[in-house]
């Protein structure tokens, strides 16, 4: 499996995008995979799988906590691709971080940063961008 982890800060718009390369993915394969819940706690977040270009792609949306990160690389251990965020900041984190970026397997993308406050489009932008550089990815 190669993981394509997108890298952020917290509130950076890692689930957007990944919401947006669930559309993407839909639009390209013209299926719509179930969006399974990640938990009551985070409604936005979800997961869920694609065959594209002849690949399994799965998609883990919450990545915040090193446990939710183990769970969607044990839960989709068997796919292709596994397109996971996760949420930088903290020595902890920052080691994780740096031993994931050690691996072969390990595609890096870093979150687009808009500014704090940022106008809608601008923040869409940035989000448009890094769903771009993960499907050139896979």
């Amino acid at each position: 499996m190669k993981i394509i982890l997108l890298a952020g800060r917290k509130n950076s718009g890692k689930t957007t995008t990944m919401h947006k390369v669930y559309d993407f993915l839909s639009a390209a394969t013209k299926t719509k995979p179930k969006k399974n819940p990640i938990s009551i706690k985070m409604p936005k977040d979800f997961h869920c799988e694609f065959t594209y270009k002849k690949n399994r792609v799965a998609l883990f949306s919450s990545g915040d906590t090193l446990h939710l990160l183990l769970e969607g690389i044990f839960i989709y251990s068997d796919a292709d691709y596994l397109i996971i965020p996760f949420s930088t900041g903290g020595a902890i984190k920052t080691k994780v971080l740096s031993s994931f970026r050690a691996c072969k397997n390990q595609i890096p993308i870093n979150k687009t940063v808009s500014p704090k406050n940022a106008a809608k489009t601008v923040q869409d932008k940035a989000n448009d961008k890094d769903c771009k550089s993960i499907a050139a990815a896979i």
